[in-house]
């Protein structure tokens, strides 16, 4: 099974906190499962021992995350809409998989409904883009 690594948004925003962040990245690794790969989002991983507060925890988690990203196949960067702003973090693991020739996958517009998970991929591999719809 092909491992994804989840880029998504951690720090608290004017519009979404913390909290917020951490529910979307869930969303996504579901939606990651449903398409058939096995997710792994560090934010998720890391606030359960590091305080995303703390500037030295966040290094080390953002350290931790780079570090897990080596070792998958993908990475998925899920935002909520065109509009949305990569976060720092975001940035770092979108640079360093494609230094590491690692293929990013666009997501956008991801939401749930009752049971299913709606969303639109555009993915990138460094320079074909395709589009699927789920």
């Amino acid at each position: 099974m092909k491992c994804v690594l989840v880029c998504s948004p951690l720090r608290a925003t004017e519009i979404y906190s913390v909290d917020d962040n951490l529910k979307f990245a869930a969303l996504a690794c579901q939606f990651v499962t449903r398409m058939g790969y096995a997710p792994f989002a560090p934010h998720l991983f890391c606030t359960q021992f590091l305080d995303e507060k703390n500037e030295v925890h966040r290094r080390k988690g953002m350290d931790i995350g780079l570090s897990f990203l080596r070792h998958c196949d993908e990475i998925w960067v899920f935002r909520r809409s065109k509009m949305d702003v990569n976060s720092q973090g975001m940035n770092a693991e979108i640079h360093q998989a494609i230094r590491d020739g690692i293929r990013v996958v666009e997501v956008l517009d991801l939401e749930q409904s009752g049971e299913y998970i709606n969303g639109l991929i555009l993915g990138k591999n460094n320079e074909d883009w395709t589009m699927f719809t789920v």
